[in-house]
């Protein structure tokens, strides 16, 4: 709507002492509320974004095919064997990332870990879910950094008197 009355406004002759005149001229049909053509138009352009936006659209997921083992997403062709491919790399690069950390040390899981994601209860972490507690030991970093003199220099930074040491959290 503004775009028309600046187009009226630079239409004939684009001075500015013309365009001054005209937006005197023009000014009170140009603003909303006022009762003007141009403000009806602007309140039936946001009744109408108002229709658009609260109209159900075609979905964003699409089954590919018939054994429903691909599908599209938001313009994109997604196979499950992608899903699988993305998790084995999440997987790959977090492991590459935990050997860096820890100087190459080999911390083996049985087993894998759950982790209930949509679980909002706040202090809720993977190690407290109750699968994980009969698979995985709380404390095998810990021990792993205590034992070895390499990421025990990395990650203490001191023992306190009472013989705890202080690990470097940060």
């Amino acid at each position: 709507m503004q775009a028309i009355f600046l187009f009226d406004l630079y239409s004939d002759n684009p001075t500015t002492e013309c365009v001054c005149g005209q937006y005197i001229e023009l000014e009170k049909w140009h603003y909303k509320e006022t009762y003007s053509t141009f403000s009806s138009l602007c309140t039936l352009q946001h009744i109408a974004s108002v229709i658009a936006y609260a109209t159900p659209s075609l979905p964003a997921f699409i089954w590919f095919d018939a054994d429903k083992t691909e599908f599209i997403w938001w313009k994109s062709l997604i196979t499950f064997a992608a899903f699988w491919n993305f998790g084995q790399e999440m997987i790959y690069q977090v492991y590459e990332g935990f050997q860096k950390v820890m100087f190459g040390s080999n911390l083996q899981i049985p087993g894998y870990i759950a982790d209930d994601l949509t679980n909002t209860t706040p202090g809720y972490g993977f190690m407290t879910d109750s699968w994980n507690k009969k698979i995985v030991n709380r404390y095998a970093i810990y021990n792993m950094i205590m034992a070895n003199p390499i990421l025990w220099q990395q990650f203490v930074i001191r023992v306190d008197p009472n013989s705890i040491p202080l690990l470097n959290l940060g």
